[in-house]
């Protein structure tokens, strides 16, 4: 904001008058500059978008409104929560073997991966969002949550088979149970199936493979999560290159805004529109 239009607003205004909700559903091609016009006429002409944390698709939709929006001049981005993202070229694994897809698909953005057709997939870009700084800085090596979900896939293998990819997800139950039987319990129950093991049979399970991949899960996690900043840059690099290849596009870079330790998703993409 400059100095003339500081001098637009008045000396008494307060922040709940400057402050305007307005509920609205946006697409990929909405123009914000709309919304600014209802509210703050006087600065519709040049205003900028800013997004901290935006989940999933609502990255590159922000990205997209921004070059939709001609009043919008100034883009500051962090994007987050990458699970969430739609690709274009990897059927998402929780669709019915009929179903499609309504979401607009938030990768690849740019032109050069659209037209090699590629793709991350679930487990990658689950990986991208792993606090890598974080797990560095702390020495922490995985709760037991993820060894106990990693015996329950094996007791669901063995007793349903033909449970789809869908119907496996228990979330985060580890914290509410009191040991890795209760665990199994709270798990088949959120799960809706009927459990037919005794608790004798769950404990012998854990105790069968607990000792033998503790040590070779812990290690496998620490290995995986060494890949988490690659798959991070090609999701921050694809949007740069989409960002570079706009026409109208300024200046776009990407900057390290915060400590890594302290918010894992710290990068930020910058850009400016003629």
């Amino acid at each position: 904001m400059n100095d003339n239009e500081k001098e637009m607003l008045p000396a008494t205004t307060s922040l709940s008058e400057n402050l305007k909700l307005s509920t609205k559903f946006i697409s990929d091609d909405t123009d914000l500059g709309e919304v600014i016009q209802e509210h703050y006429p006087e600065f519709s002409h040049k205003l900028g978008m800013m997004g901290l944390h935006t989940c999933g698709n609502l990255a590159p939709s922000s990205i997209k409104i921004f070059y939709a929006t001609g009043s919008a001049k100034f883009l500051c981005n962090v994007g987050c929560c990458y699970h969430g993202l739609e690709e274009e070229f990897y059927r998402n694994p929780y669709l019915e073997q009929d179903q499609v897809s309504d979401v607009s698909p938030g990768f690849p953005m740019c032109t050069y991966l659209r037209e090699k057709k590629f793709w991350l997939g679930r487990n990658a870009r689950i990986l991208a969002s792993q606090p890598l700084g974080r797990l560095a800085d702390n020495k922490n090596l995985p709760s037991h949550s993820l060894m106990w979900r990693a015996v329950l896939q094996v007791i669901l293998l063995r007793v349903i088979p033909n449970l789809s990819f869908k119907d496996q997800q228990v979330g985060r139950i580890a914290a509410k149970s009191t040991g890795f039987i209760d665990y199994v319990h709270r798990a088949f129950r959120k799960l809706n199936l009927d459990l037919t093991l005794s608790d004798e049979e769950i404990e012998k399970y854990f105790t069968e493979y607990e000792p033998k991949f503790q040590r070779k899960l812990n290690c496998f996690y620490q290995l995986r999560s060494l890949f988490a900043p690659v798959v991070e840059a090609i999701i921050l690099l694809d949007r740069l290159q989409f960002l570079a290849c706009q026409p109208d596009t300024k200046f776009c870079t990407v900057v390290r805004l915060f400590d890594s330790s302290v918010s894992p998703r710290c990068y930020a993409l910058i850009a400016t529109k003629l």
